[in-house]
């Protein structure tokens, strides 16, 4: 229920705590939101050329699931690709 969430969250919880991005309510339509990053610095292995071809196989596993288990055909073209990497960070938002 909202109102109890929205209690504990805002009355209840330390603000240094508080860590929920968004709230998906029970039987409302959403998207599928993926948010993928990584540290560079901590994987300085994974060049910029593999970080799009990790990407492309993730699109295509992703795909393929769907297929799989809902029958519902997707492609690259069905997936909307936001790039905000910086140079620490690896950072892609697909919806």
């Amino acid at each position: 229920h909202i109102g109890r969430f929205l209690d504990f969250y805002w009355r209840k919880t330390d603000p240094n705590q508080r860590h929920y991005y968004e709230l998906i309510r029970e039987k409302t339509p959403c998207r599928l939101y993926f948010d993928l990053e990584f540290s560079k610095e901590c994987n300085p292995q994974i060049s910029v050329q593999e970080s799009d071809q990790l990407m492309e196989d993730f699109i295509l596993e992703l795909s393929s699931e769907f297929e799989r288990h809902y029958q519902i055909k997707i492609d690259r073209t069905s997936v909307l690709d936001l790039e905000s990497s910086t140079k620490k960070k690896f950072s892609r938002h697909l919806i």
